[in-house]
């Protein structure tokens, strides 16, 4: 991994306009009369005027030597009236494409120090800015550094043929599924990466579309990336809304920690439920559509999909400066998170179509990364591999992965769904038979590579879940464990290229802390670092796949 560097610190330069000294800040101080602090475009504010006889000199400015980005902070500069009158200026700060002023008014000598803070967010990089009065053009300059060393992981994860590869080596990975990352404070986003880092994961999947917030000061807030639009359709609109910035900033941050620690990002862009910012969103934003399946046909709803989609990744990071599409901590996107129809004869045509006019849209924006669909698996009803009861999904794992902008093939595996712990004529458990198909179809007919973008033993219920709040909970996470072993075994077998287990969470409270306490937290279906057999079988895992993968010491 490799660390860019803005500048080795924040120096503030000086430069002298119309015979007044210039650079950075100070302390307050004397007898100040200001308005409030009010962003503005660039070059709009108006002088002030003032005697003649008064003369406001701007002294050396100062700034933060260091400020995080997104965050807001101050500049200061000390402005002395040397003139023989009383007088009124209009000070102005420009810096990015943000301008600030304030009208101060000071008697013959004396003396303020004036502060500007800067409240909207800057992205890092390395800032001029400019204090100028306006009325006689005397300026001082100075030069604001925004963030630090910002982590850049060598190489964006490519495909040749039926392998991922990174740096032209294949690449295999293990990872999980947090979905929290995009709605949680810092501290429990560090911790997840920290702890999946330590078990040898390579990768995490967590959602662009965010979410209700369970942890932190935004407990109870469904952070949703869009507002949420009223289900009579009277917020239809032409053009989506800006995307929530404090929401954004969220997975800003994530990026981030994948770049910092190379565990990469697989990233579904959007939800098929209505439980997030989801397919549903985005009827109710579009008069001509009126429910779930109309997402996937109406035209109106799909250039909503465009738009939001091309907003995704031509965001620039605050905390990097990078755009999404620029950044190769991101690993992957998914078109959506399980995709399917909920009223469907069967036929497969219709999401086959939005597949098809979705994916190259999308390699047209961003060639950088990779691209798959986000779905189950299911196989269309005709066929010998599809499972009883799915006939409506209107889904083909096969036909679905065809296009060519679609770079790898994914489905989601627990095994106490869709009848997979049955066993057929010759006593071969279900999943085992649904992993072989995925996997021969993926290499064979597709020439693509595959990956369980979710995968556990159970989920909302079923028999391998931990409850740690009984005497027997690691009973219950070594019967879960061996289960886990025995679905990674069978990945081994079929050469399966990347597995993101369902779930990989740290402990909290549902409020500021992590904590020790199962009463206080007992996620059943998801795994925690503290499991003794279950994290030491993703271990053993992770070190399998690293094993046949290339070394990734040079990033």
């Amino acid at each position: 991994m490799k660390r860019r560097r803005f500048l080795a610190a924040a120096t503030l330069s000086t430069s002298l306009l119309a015979g007044c000294e210039s650079s950075p800040s100070s302390e307050t101080e004397g007898h100040t009369s200001t308005r409030s602090d009010a962003a503005t475009t660039v070059g709009t504010s108006t002088p002030t005027t003032s005697s003649p006889d008064a003369e406001f000199e701007l002294e050396q400015p100062t700034a933060p030597d260091d400020v995080a980005p997104g965050d807001s902070f101050e500049i200061r500069t000390r402005i002395r009236n040397t003139g023989t009158s009383a007088g009124s200026r209009t000070v102005s700060l420009e810096i990015g494409e943000h301008e600030y002023s304030k009208s101060i008014d000071l008697g013959p000598g004396e003396t303020t120090t004036l502060s500007f803070a800067v409240e909207e967010p800057l992205v890092a990089d390395t800032y001029q800015f400019t204090i100028a009065t306006k009325a006689t053009g005397r300026a001082v300059r100075g030069e604001l550094q925004v963030g630090g060393d910002i982590p850049t992981l060598d190489h964006f994860v490519r495909t040749e043929g039926r392998n991922f590869v990174r740096d032209g080596d294949p690449f295999y990975f293990n990872g999980a599924n947090n979905d929290m990352l995009r709605r949680a404070p810092k501290w429990y986003v560090d911790e997840v990466f920290a702890e999946a880092s330590e078990l040898g994961l390579t990768a995490l999947r967590t959602w662009v579309y965010a979410g209700k917030c369970f942890v932190g000061s935004c407990k109870g807030n469904n952070n949703k990336v869009l507002p949420e639009p009223a289900d009579d359709g009277s917020d239809a609109v032409d053009s989506l809304p800006p995307l929530n910035e404090t929401v954004m900033r969220k997975l800003d941050y994530a990026i981030y920690k994948a770049n910092e620690t190379g565990v990469r990002l697989v990233l579904p862009l959007l939800s098929n439920t209505d439980s997030h910012t989801g397919i549903t969103d985005f009827v109710h934003y579009t008069a001509s559509a009126s429910n779930h399946d109309d997402f996937y046909t109406d035209p109106n709803c799909r250039a909503l999909y465009k738009e939001y989609v091309e907003a995704v990744l031509t965001r620039v990071n605050v905390f990097t400066g990078r755009e999404y599409r620029n950044d190769p901590g991101i690993m992957l996107w998914e078109l959506v998170n399980e995709p399917d129809l909920l009223d469907n004869d069967g036929a497969t045509s219709i999401m086959q179509d939005w597949i098809e006019e979705m994916a190259p849209f999308i390699k047209s924006v961003d060639d950088n990364h990779l691209l798959s669909t986000g779905e189950i698996g299911y196989y269309e009803e005709s066929k010998e591999k599809s499972l009883p009861g799915k006939s409506d999904q209107g889904m083909d794992f096969v036909e679905n992965h065809q296009p060519d902008a679609i770079d790898a093939a994914t489905f989601h595996m627990y095994l106490n769904k869709n009848g997979l712990l049955a066993e057929d004529d010759d006593g071969v458990p279900r999943w085992k038979t649904w992993v072989e198909n995925h996997a021969i179809d993926a290499h064979e007919t597709l020439e693509k590579p595959v990956y369980a973008g979710e995968v556990a033993p159970s989920n909302d219920d079923g028999q391998f879940r931990v409850d740690r709040r009984d005497d027997d909970w690691k009973s219950q996470d070594e019967k879960r464990a061996k289960k886990y072993r025995e679905i990674f075994d069978e990945f081994l077998a079929h050469d399966v290229n990347g597995a993101l287990n369902w779930t990989f969470m740290i402990p909290f409270d549902y409020a500021t802390d992590p904590v020790d306490s199962p009463e206080e937290w007992n996620a059943s279906v998801s795994v925690y670092p503290d499991d003794p057999y279950t994290s030491e079988v993703l271990g053993e895992y992770s070190a399998t796949l690293q094993s046949m993968s290339s070394d990734s010491s040079g990033e």
